[in-house]
């Protein structure tokens, strides 16, 4: 449920640790101040590779913000590594006094979490062969007919739509999307799922059209690791396999 989201006291949580962390300089403050800031939830492969020197830092760090109540987790039964690293009340209450910042206590929907996660990911590994855009309403509204999660370019200056499902809709919201989708003309649409079974569930559901891909979030890791390939399986082959 939202509320098992929210913050909450515990032990290990101490304003000592705090106290300790505010004595550091005024700039290592306003970094730490904007890393824990950060409203989208962390996933720490995405984070070694961003941040950090390696996954070995990343864990170290994570571990001990969390040791020390800068942070708490929750397990998110979600994509790897499963967990999601939220402000602890301590660390609300930290920013709020030292910074006078005002945050925000909303607890996201676990579908919400999900697609961010699952987005962070795939706009990560993507950027490691092409060039990939993250959209807004507000700056693609007037140009585009539908706006996709992701805009992927590859080396041929070919666009890709990206969209990253966690949830199925309906098949009139399909077909609504995907008429809308076709009339800015992209080279293809590559739906990334959290696993096969979902991929294949999403295919069945969308109208039928040459121009729809899917692939699942593992495999397309490891295609890019490996291969330097997305490799997405098209609408026709996908839902001819058992």
């Amino acid at each position: 449920s939202s509320s098992d989201l929210k913050p909450v006291c515990t032990p290990r949580n101490s304003c000592s640790a705090l106290e300790s962390f505010s004595k550091r300089s005024k700039a290592s403050c306003k970094r730490g101040k904007r890393s824990l800031k950060r409203a989208e939830p962390a996933k720490r492969s995405v984070m070694s590779k961003t941040f950090f020197s390696s996954e070995i830092t990343a864990r170290a760090r994570f571990k001990l913000l969390f040791d020390r109540g800068f942070l708490n987790r929750k397990k998110s039964n979600l994509i790897r590594p499963r967990y999601f690293y939220y402000l602890s009340t301590e660390s609300q209450f930290f920013l709020r006094e030292h910074f006078e910042d005002r945050i925000s206590t909303t607890s996201p929907k676990e579908t919400r979490i999900a697609h961010i996660m699952l987005e962070q990911v795939a706009y990560f590994y993507l950027s490691r062969i092409g060039k990939v855009e993250r959209t807004t309403v507000a700056t693609h509204y007037k140009e585009l007919n539908h706006i996709p999660d992701l805009i992927y370019t590859d080396e041929k200056n070919r666009k890709f739509y990206i969209e990253c499902e966690t949830s199925i809709k309906s098949r009139k919201a399909y077909d609504e999307l995907v008429s809308a989708t076709l009339k800015d003309s992209p080279y293809a649409v590559i739906y990334i799922a959290e696993n096969a079974q979902k991929a294949k569930s999403i295919a069945n559901t969308l109208p039928t059209s040459d121009k729809l891909y899917f692939i699942d979030i593992e495999s397309l890791r490891e295609n890019i690791k490996e291969t330097e390939k997305i490799s997405p399986v098209s609408q026709k082959n996908i839902l001819e396999k058992n």
